[in-house]
């Protein structure tokens, strides 16, 4: 009986039997964060999505950001300057944006060294996202 009771024990203690599950392994080294919100902001009244869409990369291409890519709700760019390797998600419906950042401060051999929002940049973005969005065809 004693037996039966310690094989019990044994198995309702977590970790405690030999065939209990391994811990999950680590990330791998090269793993990158997952981006970090940054800002919101509504979209523009008075577009359409593909006009919200439109205003980004148009303020996007006003600032010299490459747009690295492009959908229906998506807009990514990503910009090297002044040691900030700045990757940002535009993600974003009629009504509503929200920038998420994958951004870095760089050392001289462009390597990565510390995680940033770049703020300013951002608020300049939002800034010609609405003034661009002004002079678009309304829907």
């Amino acid at each position: 009986m004693k037996k039966f009771a310690l094989a019990v024990a044994l198995l309702l203690t977590p970790g405690a039997a030999s065939f209990a599950q391994p811990p999950s392994p680590p990330p791998p080294s090269d793993a990158r964060p997952a981006p970090e919100w940054a800002a919101a902001m509504n979209a523009p009244p008075g577009l359409s999505r593909e006009g919200v869409k439109d205003a980004i990369v148009a303020a996007m291409a006003k600032r010299g950001w490459q747009v690295v890519s492009s959908n229906r709700s998506e807009v990514r760019g990503h910009l090297l300057h002044h040691k900030k390797d700045a990757n940002l998600i535009f993600q974003f419906d009629a009504a509503h944006i929200d920038i998420l950042s994958d951004s870095y401060v760089v050392d001289d051999a462009g390597v990565r060294t510390a995680r940033i929002i770049p703020n300013d940049w951002i608020e300049n973005l939002q800034q010609d996202i609405r003034e661009l969005a002004a002079h678009m065809p309304q829907k």
